[in-house]
């Protein structure tokens, strides 16, 4: 692929680049990340992250230069819920 046809492929993503000029998130990173090298997976990429071609590659390998990671925080919360069931004759009478 020669010089002038990776700027027309660029061009013509613009047009589907909605996070063009957005900041990365890290779940866009990672996709990134997995990039094989190969230029057909590359358009695919820019279009799923709403990205432009060159943006995508260019950010790549900024990122691999500089060595940043994709880190994820999780946060969990957990309910308990009691169920009231009535009185037993376990639960006593409650005049001990």
């Amino acid at each position: 692929m020669d010089h002038s046809d990776r700027l027309r492929r660029n061009a013509a993503s613009k047009a589907q680049a909605i996070n063009d000029g957005q900041e990365w998130s890290a779940e866009e990173l990672e996709w990134l990340y997995s990039w094989d090298g190969s230029a057909s997976y590359l358009e695919e990429l820019a279009e799923l992250l709403g990205r432009t071609i060159e943006a995508c590659r260019e950010k790549f390998y900024k990122s691999r230069r500089t060595g940043v990671t994709v880190t994820r925080t999780v946060t969990t919360t957990r309910t308990t819920t009691t169920v009231y069931r009535g009185w037993t004759e376990a639960d006593g009478d409650g005049w001990d």
